[in-house]
């Protein structure tokens, strides 16, 4: 997984390697070794008796030129071999970044502020089900993404956060391409330039479809309990009602009571007494929440 703008890795110093280092070291050698010879030709020509003192300066400057491109090829060996390392390490960051990235399915994104310019990962790109090419690169055609209902507080949250007045941690729909609606949780920090203005906006996205569809079953399984429960005290209210109404009729026939009914008005500021005592034996521990 790699942001979309980054550039290739062709052009990285990780590919110069002992042929780089080799093919200067000879280059530099070549050139001494001529520039020598050239001058000691130039000697002799203006000084006829100096072959001599000719030889023994070609020999000097050969010296001089082996040493030096000794000195040269262990030095650039030595450098790029310290850019190689550093290069590694951030490799095996790049890795371990892009693994726990990709596992836990977050995507990351860059926005130019300044600029206009919004770079995206593959993951992010995959969670707006969108084909790299489709993607504007631009502020507004993440916008264009982003549910209608949701568009305006979103971009609201974003210009807070530009504004300082808040971090942006914020949560929204999104449409895709084919029509299919997922709920997006965006993480988001500011980059300020000296004077404090915004000039740039790094953060990340990840889907949370899966944990709002278990919250809207919830609230819907806790409202159909709701209304089980409000039924279940609507019917024993009436049975009582309809248990004292016999009641009554027998006492007034001067027969004895066929029902022995719980005493729904008595004070149920007392736990065991009243309706409290009535909900319950008729729920046991577990009571109907408030209507």
């Amino acid at each position: 997984m790699s942001l979309r703008e980054n550039p290739s890795p062709k052009h990285s110093p990780r590919f110069l390697g002992m042929p780089f280092v080799s093919g200067i070291t000879l280059f530099y050698l070549l050139i001494g070794e001529f520039w020598i010879y050239f001058a000691d030709l130039v000697i002799k020509q203006l000084a006829k008796t100096g072959e001599h003192w000719c030889i023994l300066s070609t020999s000097r400057g050969l010296l001089l030129v082996y040493s030096t491109g000794a000195l040269l090829f262990l030095t650039l060996n030595h450098f790029l071999s310290r850019i190689r390392l550093t290069q590694q390490h951030a490799l095996e960051s790049k890795e371990h970044y892009e693994i726990a990235t990709s596992a836990a399915n977050i995507g990351v994104w860059d926005r130019d502020i300044v600029n206009n310019r919004l770079v995206w990962d593959d993951r992010m790109i995959q969670l707006y089900g969108i084909r790299s090419k489709e993607f504007g690169g631009a502020y507004e055609a993440w916008k264009q993404c982003i549910h209608p209902d949701d568009r305006n507080r979103a971009e609201q949250d974003v210009k807070q956060a530009e504004r300082g007045e808040k971090d942006f941690d914020t949560e929204f729909r999104i449409v895709r391409p084919d029509g299919e609606v997922r709920h997006i949780r965006a993480f988001g920090r500011v980059i300020r330039d000296k004077a404090g203005k915004p000039v740039r906006m790094t953060g990340i996205n990840y889907d949370i479809t899966a944990g709002k569809q278990l919250e809207e079953t919830l609230r819907t399984r806790n409202e159909e309990l709701e209304r089980f429960n409000r039924a279940a005290i609507d019917r024993e209210l009436r049975m009582i009602e309809l248990k004292t109404e016999i009641n009554n009729l027998h006492r007034q026939l001067g027969q004895a009571v066929p029902y022995v009914v719980a005493d729904v008005t008595q004070d149920t500021s007392s736990p065991g007494s009243g309706f409290k005592a009535f909900l319950k034996k008729l729920f046991g521990n577990d009571k109907p929440h408030a209507a």
